[in-house]
């Protein structure tokens, strides 16, 4: 019987040692659990940094040679600084209809835009002459080939057409216009 006892020590002993490590792996797990959600923090909040300074435009040849920076800093000293002064909208409503160039098409576009620009001045002299804007405009979309318009690059010609014509209906000063803006655009 001393040996059962012996025995059943020894196997309690076993399984004892068993649960312990049990206990231990358990605990070594969590650690290890806590050590890869440290790092994957760090490669987040480093991937995060990263991706901030790439679209803040951080240029790292650029600025260490300074030579580069003083030349490009003496540019912009040259130029008015536009992004000081606040950009003026002017919606140009009711929005602008114009039919197809074709006769035969039953071909519609509708088109509301407003026109953006850094003086005052621009914007009221736009304001007070409004049916000449529109008229530019009109005659302009009139002579669109409808079927082109549908491509990106056939809409940004077309805003510098209007521009254009804007700019040269009311002899407006180069650099008065900053921008034609199409807010809606649509082709029946």
């Amino acid at each position: 019987m001393a040996e059962n006892n012996e025995e059943l020590d020894l196997a309690s002993l076993e399984g004892g040692k068993e649960q312990g490590s049990e206990e231990q792996d358990s605990k070594g797990g969590g650690l290890k659990k806590i050590i890869l959600m440290v790092v994957a923090f760090i490669v987040v909040a480093g991937g995060g940094a990263g991706a901030a300074l790439f679209f803040a435009g951080g240029d790292t040849e650029q600025a260490a040679s300074g030579e580069e920076t003083a030349t490009v800093q003496d540019s912009k000293e040259d130029q008015p600084e536009e992004d000081d002064r606040d950009a003026l909208y002017l919606p140009l409503d009711p929005p602008f209809i114009a039919n197809a160039k074709d006769p035969g098409s039953r071909s519609l576009m509708q088109i509301r835009m407003q026109v953006m620009s850094y003086d005052q001045e621009v914007i009221d002299k736009l304001r007070n002459n409004m049916a000449l804007v529109r008229d530019a405009v009109i005659m302009l979309l009139s002579a669109q080939d409808f079927d082109r318009l549908g491509y990106p690059e056939e809409k940004q010609r077309l805003r510098g057409e209007i521009k254009r014509a804007i700019e040269g209906n009311l002899k407006l000063p180069k650099g008065g216009l900053e921008a034609v803006l199409f807010t809606e655009f649509i082709l029946e």
